[in-house]
């Protein structure tokens, strides 16, 4: 399952893997987990913050995103949600 192209309002870790939420907080896609277990946390990295990395049982995972995450020091205007 790709990410979706608009950045996301917020992630959450669930049992069910990473849930990825559109702005208005409508569910866009559910990441499933590497492996069984809880995941630990998760970020964005990488040059263009453009790699989704997920750690999990001590293991540290990545994927390529076609999204790319916000810089936490750099404020960003997120777009206007569909209503």
């Amino acid at each position: 399952m790709e990410l979706p192209k608009t950045p996301p309002a917020r992630s959450t870790l669930q049992p069910l893997g990473v849930q990825i939420c559109e702005a208005n907080g409508r569910l866009a896609a559910i990441l499933n987990p590497p492996e069984q277990g809880a995941i630990a946390g998760l970020t964005f990295a990488g040059k263009n913050l453009n790699w989704l990395y997920v750690a999990e049982g001590g293991k540290l995972f990545r994927r390529p995103a076609k999204t790319t995450g916000a810089p936490v020091d750099t404020p960003i205007k997120l777009p206007k949600p569909p209503l």
